[in-house]
């Protein structure tokens, strides 16, 4: 390993909404207070209409770019980092109604990359049309002129078909020359891609008990030309025997929540920060 090539550090969990987020962020601020230089990465999210129109708001009275609440919450826990990146630590962000399959925009790319479009599917083009979100779209200002059609699919398929903008995004992050990298999973799926490189140490959140994997070194590789994003099955099998600890993940008021994720997660820092050479099994 050439000394500039980041250590990977995957946190996926078996569904949405379990801690990834909070467990990512504090990993990420535990170990640049120790001294090694580390951002996030979360290849591909996603979230409901109605869960995000407060902060389509807030994005079309800020900064512009179209990313939900996890990719500013690790963009803001590495000072290697601005707003300007926000974009680039998730380069795909999906946006559904009613419900979680029917993507109405998906934004892939970034301007920092030299490449963003928008898309949604094609059962979703009526939508467009209804004059309450017209009325919506006044203040959010979603770009309606640039969203292109495309083929009805999987919502999880859209964002693996074309995996070029999370290689360019990926790549663009190792020029602020990370020691590590946390890489963040989308509900049950892996945050990889083609020529993912290998993962160091994982995290694991389930049923409100976090599994770290330390040292495991193993690599999840997609046969060229898949377009079907990989599950939490995928890596199952090559876990088997690996050591691992369990611990149950505390709970916490709002206003507490990020101290005390700070403070449970800074031992599991400790020992990503001690190895941090790739080992592939």
């Amino acid at each position: 390993m050439s000394q500039k090539d980041p250590v990977i550090v995957w946190v996926v969990g078996d569904n949405t909404n379990v801690g990834k987020t909070t467990i990512s962020a504090a990993l990420i601020r535990a170990l640049n207070e120790q001294g090694i230089a580390t951002v996030g990465f979360k290849p591909y999210a996603g979230a409901r209409l109605i869960d995000v129109i407060d902060l389509l708001e807030y994005i079309a009275d800020s900064d512009g770019q179209l990313v939900g609440r996890d990719a500013r919450k690790l963009v803001q826990a590495s000072a290697l980092l601005s707003n300007n990146w926000l974009e680039v630590v998730n380069p795909s962000w999906r946006v559904s109604h009613p419900v979680r399959d029917v993507s109405i925009l998906v934004r892939k790319g970034s301007t920092a990359i030299g490449q963003r479009s928008f898309l949604h599917t094609r059962n979703a083009g009526a939508f467009w049309e209804r004059p309450d979100l017209l009325k919506l779209n006044a203040v959010m200002k979603l770009p309606l002129e640039a969203i292109q059609p495309i083929d009805d699919r999987s919502a999880d398929t859209i964002d693996f078909a074309d995996q070029s903008v999370q290689v360019a995004s990926f790549n663009l992050l190792r020029t602020v020359e990370p020691e590590i990298i946390v890489c963040e999973g989308a509900g049950r799926l892996l945050p990889t891609w083609l020529g993912a490189p290998a993962v160091r140490h994982l995290l694991f959140v389930s049923f409100g008990y976090l599994h770290f994997f330390p040292n495991i070194g193993i690599e999840v590789a997609h046969p060229e030309g898949e377009i079907e994003p990989l599950t939490i099955a995928a890596i199952t099998r090559k876990l088997t025997g690996a050591k691992r600890f369990k611990t149950p993940i505390p709970l916490s008021s709002p206003s507490g929540l990020d101290q005390e994720m700070d403070r449970f997660i800074r031992p599991i820092a400790s020992v990503c920060a001690q190895w941090r050479s790739i080992h592939v099994r």
